[in-house]
């Protein structure tokens, strides 16, 4: 996982679509979601394969991107296990709430 300065803004969709664009980016709903926690009611995810934000909705109709994970564990089980390595094993994911 990759902190960055959190990008924040309001939910511009009705819904929530499978796919979305944001600052001119793809995200797709996210296969990887645990539980919602602090007020999260649905997560996406850049729709890239390494460096890949991960896009949380909260209750209050605002979306907040704080992180990166160095593999997409929403494109299959070669990244699954790396993102467990790089974000559990290796302690980088720490606090976070994802897998």
């Amino acid at each position: 996982m990759t902190p960055i300065s959190p990008l924040t803004g309001r939910w511009p969709y009705p819904d929530f679509p499978q796919r979305v664009t944001l600052m001119g980016r793809p995200f797709l709903r996210s296969l990887w979601a645990w539980e919602f926690y602090d007020g999260v009611r649905e997560q996406y995810r850049e729709d890239v394969p390494t460096q890949s934000m991960h896009l949380m909705v909260r209750n209050d109709g605002c979306w907040e991107v704080s992180h990166k994970d160095a593999y997409n564990p929403d494109w299959g089980e070669r990244s699954l296990a790396l993102h467990f390595i790089f974000d559990i094993v290796l302690g980088a994911g720490k606090g976070s709430h994802h897998g």
